[in-house]
C-alpha cells in the first residue's frame, strides 16, 4: 500500500495498468470507468479543487495515495 505517490508516478502506473487491462494481462481487471476516474481524480488541479485550496506537493501526494488505496481496495 502506497502512502505517498506523486502525479507523474500515478499517471504512469495507471496508464500501464490500463494497457495491461486492455491486453487482458491483469488477473483482476478494473472497469475502464474506474481507471478513467482515477486518472482524472488524482491530478494535482483536481485534488486542489476538491480540497478547495492550494495544496503543497506532499499533501497532494498523501491524498492521491489515499484515493488510490481506497478505490483499489473496493475492487
Amino acid at each position: 500500500n502506497s502512502r505517498l505517490i506523486n502525479s507523474e508516478e500515478a499517471m504512469r502506473l495507471l496508464s500501464d495498468f490500463r494497457l495491461g487491462n486492455d491486453l487482458k494481462l491483469i488477473d483482476k481487471p478494473l472497469p475502464l470507468d474506474i481507471l478513467n476516474e482515477l486518472l482524472v481524480f488524482t491530478g494535482p488541479a483536481v485534488l486542489q479543487k476538491l480540497a478547495g485550496r492550494k495544496l503543497p506537493p506532499r499533501e497532494r501526494d498523501l491524498i492521491r495515495a489515499r484515493i488510490l488505496r481506497e478505490k483499489l481496495e473496493q475492487k
